[in-house]
């Protein structure tokens, strides 16, 4: 462990609930903009991993519920 990793540690969960914060916020519009992640992820691959992406895009809006909010 080096002399950075407790601030390294604070820093990315700061950085976590903010996330969190404008998530649940701007329901939305992180909805739109990970629809359109997926797309795009979707279509530079060809729809070769259209399933590997939707189960990601899948987990992602189970991790923060139907309603936009972290179980």
């Amino acid at each position: 462990m080096g002399i950075f990793d407790n601030g390294m540690d604070s820093a990315m969960d700061s950085a976590m609930d903010k996330a969190k914060e404008f998530a649940d916020s701007h329901e939305d519009h992180v909805d739109q903009g990970l629809d359109k992640a997926a797309d795009f992820a979707d279509d530079n691959t060809g729809g070769r991993f259209s399933d590997q992406i939707d189960q990601g895009k899948d987990k992602i809006d189970d991790y923060f519920g139907e309603d936009g909010n972290q179980q």
